[in-house]
């Protein structure tokens, strides 16, 4: 009884733990109130198991039945002792000899069909796209819906017939119906031969269904040019799959005459010649016309189907409408060149969100177990009755830093972070420190009282127990000070979010879920209590909407006086017709994706911003709003899980001030446009017009006390340089608006070669409006790489930082590189850091701002102060910047200080600084000299001079 009793534990065991799974999984989407898109998945995963479990197993064992059915009554003995063994053994445990291979093959087709739930569910519901493909006329649904639901349909028939096949003709030898003689593999009997006649018939008609599916994938394939449609697929290759078709349906009929024919040979003969026909009509039919007919003329005859391949990628990708405009950028500069651009000025941010997250941690930490993300985001706020572009970030706990690791710590004391810091993107205070909108703990500020508990955010990567009874004090902590004495406060959860636990049989699923006996055992977890757990946005936005693709980079913002998470999420095909396929990791992969993470590598070809997710930090419940109810994928995916998504009209004002266009999607943009701007098919054949993403300049350069510079190569080596979120006024529009901007250069170039932008305010009649500007054919305009080379070789900047450097063991760290359209041409704005060296606590405070226009560089303590160096002395607008605050010590935002109009420099200071700059470089110069000869008091004495020069040009311009 021993054995019996151990397989009958072992089953309930694995049932229970099966049953747990599902009922917790049932459990947590009620406690986010999505039901519905559990019941749906798993209706459809059970229904799509079942059926393809028994169409394979009746496959496979329903033909080994058959073969057994028709073992011969007698056979002649003295062939093979082994085979009379093995028959004896078969008939003897026929049921066990059957089920077992049935069972297997029947598993592994049934989890592979129910691995594909999603993909039947928008077959089931498609919508059609109302846009016909141009060469055999179908709706572009049926290449995103019902194709991959046909192949899959066919090489489920193909292979399970062909593992039926197998099994049969395993069982036909093992019973005698086959030998094994000196032609080889022969049926001997009647029986068995038009058994495996018919099955091998049957394979070749779906074999020829294939190949007649096959001239859609045509459609959807990447070829020698581009995916889709070519000459030669059109001539040649669609032609070829009809012959192949046509042949093995011949054959076909040929296997299911072979059981009325005393002779296998016509069939197989039949079987060879397809065989053959597929290598001359598929495979050297095509090649010869790709060779002979295509490739001497291949830009007249593949010029029509170029331009049906950009118009689809161009509407697939969303890019079709894009405005493309030439800008012949001036390089010249004169006195108020700017004044037309004053109202975009105060946009220009100058806080680095992927530098200062260090400096956010050491000044608004407050204790070691909280934690800001290493690049910060970038969002607006209406402060004073004026919307201001602010870097953001939300105060996270970070467990890994906790002292003591104890289960009651890590599950029901340390449970949530508190609060959204936030500052001026223009503005920093007098020792280079952001000036804060919001900061603190608990938060005081600008944004007025909001909730602010984190108990779902990006690191909450452990489940909590939350909740107590009434009388009991509060367990988790939620500041490390504030209360009456001074210390810290306790808070007990009092929101909607989890799944409560008060029970014994909950208790007991999630002791087994996540097997950790604690969650029995512990007093803490009490009649009240509630487990929170899947607790990142990402995480509980795809669990809700697994059909998205959901952004690389989510963000915080205080919306209806609640902190929530806002996560893009995006509607994807890798099967549009005649849509160049692109890398949605290579596409959006950039120097900022070390942070924010990378895409899936995969394949798409179709991409929309369909929804816009919002997670509550201390619910945790999800919103689901359709942004694009246009898109058929969308349209879909609501009828699969009716009841999911919100309409737009139920986006409340103040989240809809806080949406963006999301990056991803623009970088996917990005990359499809710098080859399908060339919307002529020659000039996209020849691709005299190729544009490229240039490597980031700032990545990973500093300067260091030795004044030594970055060195900047020429090539497009290193990670992209990201898009960059900011207010800009784009030339001859009226004002400025929240956008996000790249650059591209020419393929294998450093210049640049256009300026890309797209309207991200969400509240603008204008968003999502591609517009380009072309740069001239006739001149060349510095890009990127250029600019910062010249920017950090400038013998004015390198002297400046030469004696800020100078004056202690510090390096410089370069900011994001803005690139901005103004006075007629384009303006670079590039912040510069300092960080000391060597010290505990050190962090990038900003010191400088150097920018360029044309060919003119400038550089100061302020932005103001740098565009008045390059335009003579008065730029014509006010930055609208401010220098508050002393050093480290940031203005209280409660008070907040009027930003500082700086000195603008007359065109005498400006002369008389440039002089004492030129006296400093002199000073430099000898020093080295001395210091080369060894003669140390010369050395010091010039280094003396040197810095008194430079203090001199920095009085001179304002500082």
């Amino acid at each position: 009884m021993l054995v019996p009793t151990l397989l009958i534990i072992a089953a309930a065991v694995l049932v229970w733990v099966v049953f747990s799974e599902l009922w917790t999984k049932k459990l947590w989407f009620d406690s986010v109130a999505f039901p519905q898109v559990f019941s749906t998945q798993l209706a459809a995963q059970v229904i799509l198991f079942v059926v393809f479990f028994a169409l394979m197993a009746l496959a496979v064992g329903g033909n080994m039945w058959i073969a057994f059915r028709l073992r011969p009554d007698h056979r002649r003995g003295g062939q093979s002792a082994l085979l009379d063994r093995y028959r004896e053994l078969l008939e003897a445990n026929k049921w066990l000899a059957i089920l077992l291979p049935a069972g297997f093959f029947g598993l592994m087709a049934g989890a592979g069909a129910a691995s594909q739930s999603l993909t039947y569910l928008a077959w089931w519901k498609q919508t059609p796209f109302g846009t016909a493909d141009p060469y055999f006329g179908l709706d572009a649904g049926f290449y995103v819906f019902s194709y991959p639901v046909l192949t899959d349909l066919l090489s489920f028939g193909m292979g399970a017939l062909f593992f039926g096949l197998i099994a049969a003709g395993a069982v036909h030898f093992a019973v005698g119906g086959l030998r094994l003689g000196r032609g080889g593999l022969g049926a001997d009997t009647r029986p068995a031969r038009i058994h495996l006649s018919v099955l091998v018939g049957l394979l070749l008609v779906l074999y020829g269904l294939n190949q007649l599916l096959g001239r859609y994938a045509l459609l959807i394939e990447q070829d020698t040019l581009f995916t889709g449609m070519q000459y030669t697929d059109d001539h040649a290759r669609v032609t070829a799959k009809l012959v192949i078709a046509a042949i093995s349906f011949i054959c076909a009929g040929l296997f299911f005459a072979n059981g009325f024919l005393r002779r296998a040979t016509v069939p197989f003969a039949g079987l060879v010649l397809m065989l053959l026909s597929g290598l001359i009509v598929g495979m050297i039919y095509p090649a010869v016309v790709r060779s002979f007919q295509v490739l001497p003329n291949e830009p007249d005859k593949e010029a029509p189907y170029i331009q049906k391949h950009i118009d689809a990628t161009r509407a697939a990708f969303g890019v079709a409408d894009t405005e493309v405009n030439d800008y012949d950028a001036v390089s010249q500069v004169r006195p108020g060149q700017l004044k037309e651009d004053a109202e975009a000025l105060p946009g220009i941010r100058l806080i680095d969100p992927a530098l200062v997250s260090t400096t956010f941690d050491q000044l608004q930490q407050v204790k070691s177990y909280y934690s800001f993300p290493d690049a910060l985001d970038v969002d607006r706020y209406k402060i004073d009755g004026t919307e201001t572009d602010v870097v953001v970030a939300a105060r996270e706990l970070d467990q890994s830093k906790l002292p003591d690791q104890s289960w009651n710590n890590l599950h029901t004391v340390y449970t949530h972070g508190y609060g959204l810091v936030a500052s001026y993107g223009n503005r920093r205070s007098s020792g280079g420190d952001p000036v804060w909108i919001e900061k603190d703990l608990p938060s005081t500020g600008l944004l007025g009282e909001y909730q602010g508990r984190i108990y779902f955010g990006e690191q909450s990567n452990n489940y909590a127990v939350v909740g107590r009874e009434a009388g009991q004090p509060p367990l988790e902590l939620d500041t490390p000070g504030g209360s009456q004495s001074g210390g810290e406060t306790y808070n007990t959860y009092d929101g909607t979010g989890g799944v409560p636990i008060g029970n014994a049989f909950n208790r007991l699923l999630y002791v087994t879920h996540f097997m950790d006996f604690n969650l029995l055992l512990s007093d803490r977890v009490n009649a009240e209590s509630r487990i929170l757990y899947d607790r990142t946005p990402k995480e509980r936005v795809q669990e809700v909407a697994p059909w998205l693709t959901l952004d690389s980079n989510i963000y915080p913002a205080v919306v209806d006086q609640r902190l929530v998470w806002i996560v893009d999420g995006y509607t994807t095909s890798s099967t549009y017709p005649n849509s160049e396929l692109e890398s949605l990791r290579a596409g959006t992969d950039d120097a900022k994706s070390q942070f924010t993470g990378s895409q899936a590598d995969t394949q798409v070809n179709y991409m929309r911003n369909s929804v816009k997710a919002v997670v509550d930090a201390t619910n945790g419940t999800v919103d689901l709003y359709a942004w694009d109810p246009s898109d058929p994928i969308l349209q879909t995916w609501e009828k699969v899980f009716p009841g999911t998504l919100k309409s737009k009209d139920q986006i409340s004002p103040d989240l809809m001030a806080h949406l963006r266009y999301p990056e991803d999607l623009f970088k996917m943009q990005r990359q499809v446009l710098a080859r399908y701007h060339m919307t002529d098919a020659r000039t996209w054949y020849n691709q005299s017009d190729l544009w490229q993403v240039p490597a980031d300049p700032t990545k990973n350069s500093t300067t260091t006390a030795s004044g030594a510079t970055p060195s900047t190569t020429t090539t497009q080596n290193g990670p992209a340089e990201p898009p960059y979120y900011l207010s800009i006024k784009w030339p001859n529009d009226k004002s400025a608006v929240f956008s996000q901007t790249a650059v591209f250069v020419p393929g294998g170039r450093s210049n640049l070669a256009s300026y890309l932008s797209v309207v991200s305010e969400a509240t603008s009649p204008d968003y999502g409006k591609l517009r380009v500007l072309r740069m001239s054919g006739t001149h060349q305009v510095d890009g990127p790489g250029q600019t910062f080379n010249a920017i950090t070789t400038d013998q004015t900047v390198a002297n400046l930082l030469r004696s800020y450097l100078n004056q202690g063991s510090a390096e410089a760290k370069y900011g994001n590189l803005l690139t901005l359209p103004m006075g007629n041409g384009l303006l670079y704005v590039m912040p510069i850091y300092t960080v000391r060296q060597g010290g505990a606590g050190s962090y990038p405070a900003l010191k400088l701002v150097a920018v360029r226009f044309g060919e003119h560089v400038g550089i100061g303590e302020t932005l103001q102060a740098a565009l008045d160096s390059v335009f003579s002395g008065d730029a014509g607008a006010d930055t609208g910047e401010g220098q508050t605050g002393g050093p480290g010590q940031p203005t209280n935002p409660t008070t907040p200080t009027e930003p500082t109009t700086p000195t603008e420099p007359s065109k005498t200071d400006s002369t008389a600084a440039s002089a004492q700059l030129k006296k400093a470089e002199t000073a430099f110069v000898a020093a080295d000299t001395a210091l080369k000869a060894g003669d140390l008091a010369e050395y010091q004495k010039q280094i003396g001079l040197a810095k008194a020069a430079v203090e001199a040009a920095l009085k001179a311009m304002g500082r």
